[in-house]
């Protein structure tokens, strides 16, 4: 027989858990990814609506998800994503909408089809996911306009592998089938009541919408997972005999924090952990060596670089006297020529 207090206390988790169940979610983050919008924030991440559109021409809009599931102490026996639809244009007889495990941090402020945080970058243009879909959700010609329409997708396998912690959470992407061409406009979370959510079941039956496509029916789409670091830095500026060198080395992609280690540097020189090349140059020459950037999940990727080392009365560039532009004399008789203005893009 049980002790009272034992009774007591399986009673008030049981009362705490039926409270919350099923527990309903709204994102952290939410914005969408376009071709249009790379090189700086998206900008996109503050709109009360995302976007999810196909294009003739094989142009996509994919719209990113994130739910903190920190609190989920236990796995769910349903999970299912649902976004409120208020446009969806020009679908064929029937178009899927794909969902798929994001495999990289981002933030809704800086994510764009090139950047997903504010110092790293997407090894993939259009973001990184797990090319097995989660799953889908079809739109049909008879939900055109604005009538508004909740579609939901069963996401319960990776939202049950989120809460024993078995996979990071990086949140979700929803893309169209290639070759799709409809439009779907969609609540984001700043629209308060429609905001997208993700709704927890564990003994409560959640009740599932129609058009909603096992992720098994999907054939894998998108490039394979590379999740290893990817090296930005190819090459190195010259050092000098005798004087103090610095150049920060870096790489992208990875999970964060990166570490940095080299092998084969030239007597002189350290590398940091966080990447900072330095040192003195004792003796001139050409010097390969072996740079590794380590990711938070001992994934690698390593690097050959070339360190040359001058001596110290090297001249970088030796004096044309008929080259006004290498301090030489200029020719008699020849025109100025004005450098011309570098427009700056905006």
């Amino acid at each position: 027989m049980r002790p009272m207090w034992l009774c007591v206390l399986v009673w008030i988790q049981a009362a705490a858990w039926a409270q919350t169940d099923p527990l309903t979610l709204t994102p952290t983050d939410d914005t969408y990814l376009t071709p249009d919008t790379t090189g700086r924030p998206g900008g996109r991440g503050e709109r009360d609506e995302f976007q999810i559109y196909g294009g003739a021409d094989g142009r996509q809009f994919r719209a990113l998800l994130k739910f903190d599931l920190e609190q989920v102490k236990r796995p769910p026996t349903q999970a299912l994503l649902r976004i409120k639809a208020w446009n969806i244009g020009r679908p064929k007889s029937t178009e899927t909408i794909r969902c798929h495990a994001l495999a990289r941090a981002w933030s809704q402020k800086f994510a764009s089809w090139d950047l997903c945080l504010e110092d790293d970058q997407w090894v993939n243009n259009g973001g990184d996911w797990d090319p097995i879909a989660v799953a889908g959700c079809n739109v049909t010609t008879d939900m055109g306009g604005e009538a508004g329409w909740w579609l939901e997708f069963d996401v319960t396998p990776l939202a049950q592998a989120w809460a024993m912690k078995q996979r990071p959470n990086y949140g979700l992407v929803l893309m169209l089938e290639p070759g799709s061409e409809a439009q779907v406009r969609v609540r984001s979370k700043e629209k308060g009541g429609d905001a997208p959510q993700l709704v927890l079941g564990w003994n409560a039956q959640i009740p599932r919408g129609k058009g909603m496509v096992p992720g098994g029916k999907l054939k894998p789409y998108g490039l394979p997972l590379k999740l290893e670091p990817v090296w930005v830095t190819e090459s190195l500026n010259a050092a000098r005999v005798g004087q103090a060198f610095t150049q920060k080395l870096s790489a992208r992609g990875g999970a964060r924090p990166l570490t940095y280690e080299a092998q084969g540097l030239p007597e002189g020189f350290t590398l940091s952990k966080e990447g900072e090349l330095s040192g003195t140059g004792t003796k001139a020459g050409r010097y390969k060596f072996t740079a590794t950037c380590t990711g938070a999940d001992k994934r690698r990727g390593t690097t050959r670089l070339e360190l040359v080392v001058e001596e110290a009365g090297a001249a970088a560039v030796a004096a044309n006297p008929l080259d006004p532009l290498s301090g030489g004399a200029k020719p008699e008789g020849a025109k100025k020529t004005e450098k011309p203005a570098v427009e700056e893009e905006e």
